[in-house]
């Protein structure tokens, strides 16, 4: 039966991924993320502090981040920077079945912000610049904190 949970769960992805706007996912999603797939990209481990500036490989376009929230109130930002790409995309992985975790902001170049997410999250990257992901915990849930945690960062056309 998990295989159709994941199917479903990918199905309801990719066809909510045509709004280039708005997070696929809502804050508070109960589906556990799909399994992690082999992959080649560069791991940056983020994990002894609370900021990260994302670097990608030459001729990649995707890293993965390793995080952790230490305590309720912490917040974790990744700045990532966008150069002629046309799309951000990044998943919140985390060991728990039900962890405690989101995007609470995309901040653009220019400040504007958009907010709360929930673990997955796809925006439009029209202007070039550095686009923050503002990561906490959601405290309007009563599951127990998410400590450690895998961010998944993948710029597109």
């Amino acid at each position: 039966m998990s295989k159709w949970m994941y199917l479903g769960f990918g199905l309801c992805l990719a066809a909510c991924s045509t709004n280039s706007k708005t997070a696929t996912v809502p804050a508070e999603n109960t589906t556990p993320p799909a399994p992690e797939t082999a992959s080649t990209s560069a791991v940056i481990d983020a994990r002894a502090d609370s900021t990260v500036q994302v670097t990608f490989p030459a001729n990649d376009s995707s890293v993965t981040v390793l995080g952790e929230l230490k305590t309720v109130n912490q917040e974790f930002i990744a700045s990532i920077p966008v150069q002629s790409k046309r799309k951000l995309s990044a998943t919140l992985l985390a060991p728990d079945s039900l962890p405690n975790i989101r995007f609470a902001q995309v901040i653009q170049p220019d400040g504007e912000a958009n907010g709360p997410f929930g673990t997955t999250v796809s925006v439009s990257t029209p202007k070039d610049g550095v686009y923050k992901l503002r990561i906490s915990h959601n405290l309007r849930t009563e599951a127990g904190l998410t400590r450690e945690f895998k961010l998944r960062v993948v710029l597109g056309q």
